[in-house]
């Protein structure tokens, strides 16, 4: 998308700068662009796999100056419970980005009244906390599933300076110098970022992964759904909650699946696999977002070739623009 639409603003630049006998050309390049896309816009890439799964997006809303208090966890772990316990009977259970605020081997107890749960109402959690390795001292952000697996997932594409410190030898002295307190995260192994619950291979990704679509596609074929968990709160009251949920949406789109967005104060979202908005919540207010979802498969040509094809094109136009320019310096190009 954003190659093509580099490319039909150079056309219209070039209309102006060109000499009159290449505007014919150009006028061309520029029609033949819009019917390309209108034609692959009207191909369906994936196929649905026949069944639907109930889905229950759980949206808390805590504040994020209270977020981490001790005083606050019972609280907001009662909250969540209450907020899921309406839906009982979907089949999946998604809370977002640390929605148990304290480290995974500091819940065992918590996490076992959820595993009662999901084998007595039959579902699955996929919810959010934050791991301690105790043999490397090492923290992760990170997605458990808990129900029919208890697999993991660790985020693999960090923040800089929200989730850790670039330069960290450097800099950390000096941070802590001025009394900042510093996250101290470490990156997932390199595998792929998949989790299986409620019978499907999820493809997932924490906050701002889900930018990058390349590391997105990575879960696929494999995957029949996509889940992002995110806490937006540090944003508040802006427009960078909704340019997040609009990149969720293009997510969703290039690979042909659903995607699932639970978010701490919103905007959680149902996302079909064309990028339009099925269900969402309201901002900052404790909600659920509740619906059935289609499993997809198959590859979109995103999907399966990346970033590649485009990287190719582009770099061919550099290279017969070169030859063209270099062959006669009073063209046009």
């Amino acid at each position: 998308m954003s190659w093509f639409a580099a490319l039909i603003s150079a056309t219209l630049v070039a209309l102006f700068l060109t000499k009159h006998k290449t505007r014919a050309g150009i006028i061309c390049m520029f029609f033949i662009t819009w019917v390309a896309l209108d034609s692959l816009n009207g191909i369906n890439w994936t196929t649905e796999k026949g069944n639907v799964i109930s889905v229950a997006l759980i949206q808390g809303a805590i504040p994020q100056e209270i977020k981490w208090k001790p005083d606050q966890r019972q609280r907001t772990l009662d909250l969540y419970l209450s907020l899921s316990d309406q839906y009982r009977d979907s089949q999946l259970i998604i809370w977002p980005e640390t929605a148990i605020p304290v480290l995974h081997h500091q819940a065992k107890e918590f996490i076992q009244q959820l595993a009662d749960k999901a084998k007595n109402q039959n579902h699955d959690y996929l919810v959010g906390i934050p791991f301690k390795d105790l043999d490397s001292n090492r923290f992760y952000n990170g997605i458990t599933v808990i129900g029919s697996n208890n697999d993991t997932y660790y985020k693999q594409h960090l923040v800089p300076f929200g989730e850790y410190l670039p330069f960290d030898k450097w800099l950390r002295p000096i941070f802590n110098l001025m009394k900042i307190p510093m996250s101290d995260f470490s990156a997932g192994q390199n595998r792929k970022p998949v989790v299986r619950a409620a019978n499907e291979i999820i493809g997932v990704s924490i906050c701002y992964e889900d930018v990058f679509g390349e590391e997105i596609i990575a879960a696929l074929p494999d995957a029949t759904l996509l889940v992002n968990i995110s806490n937006d709160a540090w944003f508040g009251d802006s427009i960078a909650p909704h340019q997040h949920l609009q990149m969720a949406r293009m997510r969703a789109l290039e690979t042909g699946r659903y995607m699932l967005r639970a978010t701490n104060t919103g905007v959680s979202a149902i996302i079909n696999e064309k990028g339009v908005i099925t269900a969402s919540s309201p901002q900052f207010i404790p909600h659920v977002t509740s619906d059935e979802v289609k499993p997809f498969e198959g590859l979109t040509p995103y999907a399966r070739f990346g970033n590649l094809p485009v990287i190719t094109v582009a770099f061919l136009l550099l290279l017969i623009t070169f030859i063209v320019a270099k062959k006669s310096p009073e063209s046009d190009f």
